[in-house]
């Protein structure tokens, strides 16, 4: 996804269609939920409950598809939970969590940042917050705060998934 360097340069390469997708479903989570808030966790203090979230999160996305998503291994887990202090103090991870009410974390998105550039690794969201598109709604709450913080870019990473090509405004390989 290219930015830009601004959110209005970024907003104004989308479609009138996603534009208006953008505005619609955040407008219906907040009035469902006029708390809800992203944020991203800026402390060691934050990380274990909120990479704990991000696995509950995760695992509760896949399964509700009938899968096994990426932290179904506790190798796994604990590797994340080793790297995300060091990634964390070195200023590259970014996890970010859309929250309906205090504490109440119904999706996850996991990133790593280089340069101007943010990189989306894994996420997760409650199936029962589908209906209100939260996992919509926190992509573009993330999408919007980089472009306003002046990266370039928001990499998808590998993967044709039907929602990257919403977001999209080019492929590479």
């Amino acid at each position: 996804v290219k930015l830009g360097g601004s959110y209005e340069a970024f907003v104004g390469g989308l479609s009138s269609n996603m534009r208006y997708n953008m505005r619609r479903k955040e407008k219906k989570l907040l009035a469902a939920h006029p708390r809800a808030r992203l944020t991203l966790v800026s402390s060691n203090s934050e990380l274990s409950r909120s990479l704990d979230q991000l696995f509950f999160l995760h695992g509760q996305r896949w399964e509700s598809k009938g899968q096994t998503g990426n932290f179904v291994r506790e190798s796994v887990r604990a590797f994340h939970r080793r790297a995300c202090p060091q990634l964390l103090s070195a200023g590259i991870l970014r996890l970010y969590a859309l929250q309906l009410d205090a504490r109440m974390d119904v999706a996850s998105l996991y990133c790593l940042r280089s340069g101007s550039r943010e990189f989306y690794l894994q996420a997760g969201m409650s199936p029962q917050f589908e209906g209100l598109s939260a996992g919509f709604c926190l992509m573009k709450l993330v999408v919007e705060r980089c472009a306003r913080e002046g990266l370039d870019e928001f990499d998808m990473l590998r993967g044709t998934e039907g929602y990257k090509s919403h977001w999209a405004t080019e492929e590479h390989r």
